[in-house]
Parts: structure tokens; sequence; C-alpha cells
């Protein structure tokens, strides 16, 4: 419970942070022969800042960096800078990197990061930072960086020792990731002649606490002046909580010649249903339990249009492990969560309407239920009036959904346009729609009279619209009232 409570701690400062600048800020400390110095990692989520258009269709972000490093209220460093996105035509994360000297002992670093497009975007935090004192008769060792992925990557945005590294994000470790991987340099075993060890080693919560011993590993250590440690423990069995790293050098009697500790947190959401599978004991009995592999699937894949972004990954990740135990569970969990009395009821009445609207919009490329027209069916319910034009000349087949009243998004007279470009079958395909939560495509009359080239109105890249036409119904139709 407690290892929970941190890491629901965790998670609300992470959310905290999502609603403004996006701002990831990783450090580490190393040693050198010119003395001491700490590595600061940026990374800036481009879907948490202003893009702007600058010249052939290519967006760029501007972020303004303002780095203190203080120490006793004092000003040590300020390094005010700004952080430029790449020139792309659909943004992506972006990344900075600062290096500056230190004496031994212990900071703040406080860092300020705004939208430079945006001013009032922005954040201002704080940490603790400690230089240890490099003692040249012993063993030193820099601090633990986590990685998210490593490897040749040019993608991936900073290089050393001849690899490349994406650190991880505020040491949080994803779903995308099935190992943690840090990197960690020690400093003089060449002066001490006898054989050394390291091992490494997870903990369950976070330093300070009397966590059980989870994952431990040993290597022989080589005796150069700095010895460079890259390595990767799998965690797929772990479930989602906190957790804490601990390097130990050591010698053959087992004596601790050096120690460095670091926490981390994790977000597995297969892992976590795997093991609740093992100890819910009235999941055993339920409905799920007499359900073939292939009904326990169809019964995943139709709960698609009823969960949330992050519950759609999880899902997909539960699908892809092809764990049945796993996907009962999670199929279970979700109709107990919302009928407890009475889930496995929940259940088949949902999927009555389920294989009803597979037999409506079922084609050969999936289920109903998976098709766009499906998919709107079950997340919002029937239309209150459906236009469907089968004969318009230089349109393809098409259907306009009514809703007149709308709560998911509390709007009125709602309306979806789909299409069927390939003119096979019943694949229609959601074109275009005013509703705030889902796809609107502003030139969709210009694409669904794609035939008539030549009737087009503006430019090829921005047009919207098409010459009038006493035939032509489509925009009539989403317009009227």
């Amino acid at each position: 419970m407690k290892n929970k409570f941190c890491l629901f701690v965790i998670f609300l400062c992470f959310a905290s942070q999502l609603s403004a600048i996006d701002v990831s800020l990783s450090h580490c400390v190393f040693h050198s022969d010119h003395g001491s110095y700490m590595e600061v990692y940026i990374r800036v989520s481009s879907n948490s800042v202003k893009h702007l258009t600058i010249e052939d269709s290519l967006q760029q972000a501007s972020v303004l960096a303002l780095i203190l490093l203080k120490q006793d209220d004092q000003i040590i460093s300020a390094d005010k800078f700004s952080i430029l996105s790449p020139k792309v035509k659909e943004s992506k994360d972006f990344w900075s990197t600062r290096r500056y000297k230190l004496d031994a002992g212990e900071y703040k670093l406080e860092y300020t990061f705004s939208d430079e497009y945006e001013a009032q975007n922005s954040i201002n935090e704080q940490r603790t930072i400690k230089c240890d004192e490099f003692n040249p008769n012993s063993i030193n060792s820099s601090g633990i960086l986590l990685f998210a992925k490593v490897g040749s990557d040019g993608d991936l945005p900073f290089g050393k020792y001849g690899y490349r590294f994406e650190p991880l994000a505020y040491e949080i470790i994803t779903p995308e990731s099935d190992k943690l991987i840090f990197n960690w340099e020690i400093y003089g075993m060449d002066k001490i002649e006898a054989p050394l060890y390291m091992s490494y080693t997870v903990y369950d919560g976070f330093s300070g606490t009397f966590g059980k011993k989870l994952l431990q590993k040993h290597m022989k250590l080589n005796k150069n002046e700095v010895e460079i440690v890259l390595k990767e423990m799998p965690i797929i069995d772990l479930q989602s909580g906190s957790y804490h790293l601990t390097l130990e050098v050591y010698d053959k009697e087992l004596n601790q010649l050096h120690f460095k500790e670091k926490n981390f947190a994790m977000v597995q959401p297969v892992s976590d249903y795997r093991n609740l599978a093992t100890f819910d004991k009235e999941f055993e009995n339920s409905f799920v339990g007499i359900m073939t592999e292939k009904e326990v699937e169809y019964g995943l894949r139709a709960l698609n249009s009823q969960l949330s972004g992050e519950q759609v990954e999880t899902l997909n990740n539960i699908l892809a492990t092809g764990e049945l135990n796993t996907k009962k569970y999670f199929l279970y969990s979700f109709w107990q969560s919302l009928s407890p009395d009475q889930p496995g009821e929940a259940y088949r009445a949902f999927m009555k309407v389920i294989r009803a609207v597979d037999a409506e919009f079922g084609s050969h490329f999936g289920y109903g239920f998976e098709t766009d027209r499906g998919h709107i069916f079950m997340k919002y319910g029937r239309p209150n009036d459906i236009v469907d034009v089968i004969d318009e000349v230089n349109a393809p087949p098409y259907s306009i959904w009514v809703y007149l009243d709308f709560p998911a998004t509390q709007q009125s007279n709602v309306k979806f346009l789909f299409y069927n470009p390939s003119l096979s079958g019943d694949d229609f395909i959601l074109l275009h729609s005013n509703c705030t939560a889902e796809i609107q495509n502003n030139q969709w009359e210009q694409v669904l009279y794609g035939a008539a080239q030549n009737q087009k109105k503006g430019n090829p890249i921005d047009g919207k619209s098409m010459e009038d036409n006493f035939n032509r119904k489509a925009r009539r139709y989403f317009n009227d009232n």
C-alpha cells in the first residue's frame, strides 16, 4: 500500500506539470582531471508548447530557459538561453544539454522554462544537488544516470563514449520499456591491487525504506582509471510503483568499498493486471472463467470505444502479450468496476448491442464495432437522423449522422460525415465532424469532391471549399440546422 501511495503522489506531481509546459530535466554529477561538473539534460514535450509556421509549412517552437545554481542563498551561476525545436512539418519533442563546473558541496538547482510564443505558459521548479568531495586516494563515482533508450540511433538526442542515449523523463519507466538502463562512472580503481566487484540491485520503495530486494546482478570490474558501467535489467515482471537502484563496489571478502543509490518509478499496467489476476479469487469464479480465448479477445476489442486514451494503450499492450489470464482479468475488472454486484449481466447486455452493431456495420476490413461508424455509434449512441447519399456526381457514397443533443461535449446539432472513397462495400471512413472531441477536417469538401479537381476554390495547400453547384449537396446537408 505504501508503494502505491508513493506512486500516486508521483503521478499527481507529474499530472500537474502536464497542465502547463511539459519539460523534464535530468542531471548527473561527474568528475574528471579538470574537476567536478554537472551535466543537465532537458526534454521539451512538443505538445505542451506553441509552434509558429515559419517557412514552407515548417513549424518551430522556442522555449526560454533560466537555470540558477545557488549555495547558501547565493547565486553561484546564472544561465539564460533559448531552446529551439527543429524546423519540422509535424512537431516532435526536442532537447538541450548544459554543463556546469562544481566544487564539493550542496547546491540548489532552480530552473524556469517559458514558452516564448505564449509567455504565460511556464514552470518554475527546484531541487537539491550534491557534489561529493573527490578523494584521489580512494574510490569515487559519478551520479547514476537513467536512460529511456540507448544505442547507435542517430535520432537519440545525446552522445557519450561512442553510444547515443535518451535520458529517462521524470525518472519514470513507461510501458514502452521492459528494462531499466543505467550509466555509472567509477574512478580510482587502478590504485587498488585486489580484485573488485560490483552489484546492482533493485529494491521495492524509494531509498530510505526497508524495501524488499527484487532483482540483483553482479559483475567483476576492470582496473581502469575510469570505469564506464552501462547496464540494463529486465523489469517486465515488476508492477507499477516506486523503487530504488543501489550500486555497490566490494572486494573478494565482501567488504563494501563504495555505494550509490537512485530512486525511480514505474508504470507497468500489464504487470499490474497479471499480478492482480493471480490474487483475486472472485475473478476465478466470475463470468470470464469459462470464456474461450476467442470470446475474451472479442469482448476486449469491443471495449475500445468505452476506454480513455491511457486505458486503450494498456489494452493494446495486454492484447499483445498473448497471456489469456491477463486478458480475462482486464475484461473482468472493467465490468466489475462498472457493475460491482452483477458484472456478468452488465457484460452480456453490452455484448448484445455489440453484436447488433457488428452485424450492422461489419465489413471485410474488420468487426462492425471497429469501423468508424461502429466506433462512433458505440461511443455516442444512435444518431437522431441519418442522411445517406449514394449517387451524387463527383462524390463517392457518403453519410451524415446528426445528433441534436450531445452531452459528451455539451454541444448541440453535432454532425459526423462518413464517406466511402474505395467504393468497397460498407467501408465508410470518418472524414469530418463538428464534434470538438473528434476529427475535424477543414478541407473535407475538397476531399469529398476530389474527382472535380478543376472546381476547387483557393490554392492547393489550404483551399477549403468547392464552386457552388446545385447537385453538390454535402455542405448544405452539413450546415442545415
